[in-house]
């Protein structure tokens, strides 16, 4: 393993692959995107030998030593080699995403959904709060 096959989504996605039929990663979304983040912060951090050290992270199951950094730049990785690069970026405060995510446009949704603004529904939610 070279610096390179930690930059490459596609051959992440083929080593983690191996590591799960070896017991060594978790399956799923949520395990590539560990094993991806995994490999960022071998990148990020080693001062010498990155593939050595992402090797020993994944060996030793070091997933807890994922910073939200290379977390980030993971889904970012995986978001683009799914979706190509003009996939448009998710964010957690709502700027930038979905039209839907508008304040406008979820109080139409939640009208259209739920029969009419000020109706409250069967969990408690009263739509006037989100005005």
């Amino acid at each position: 393993m070279v610096d390179e096959d930690l930059r490459s989504t596609e051959r992440l996605l083929v080593l983690h692959s191996e590591a799960i039929a070896a017991g060594l990663a978790p399956a799923g979304e949520r395990g590539e995107l560990e094993f991806v983040a995994l490999a960022e912060h071998a990148l990020g951090y080693a001062t010498r030998n990155a593939p050595g050290l992402f090797a020993w992270l994944v060996k030793h199951g070091r997933f807890a030593f994922i910073t939200q950094d290379d977390e980030d730049a993971a889904r970012r990785m995986l978001r683009e080699t799914r979706f190509g690069a003009e996939a448009p970026p998710v964010r957690c405060d709502g700027v930038g995403a979905s039209p839907a995510s508008e304040p406008a446009n979820v109080r139409a949704l939640l009208s259209e959904l739920l029969g009419g603004l000020g109706r409250r529904t069967s969990v408690g939610v009263d739509e006037r709060a989100i005005r």
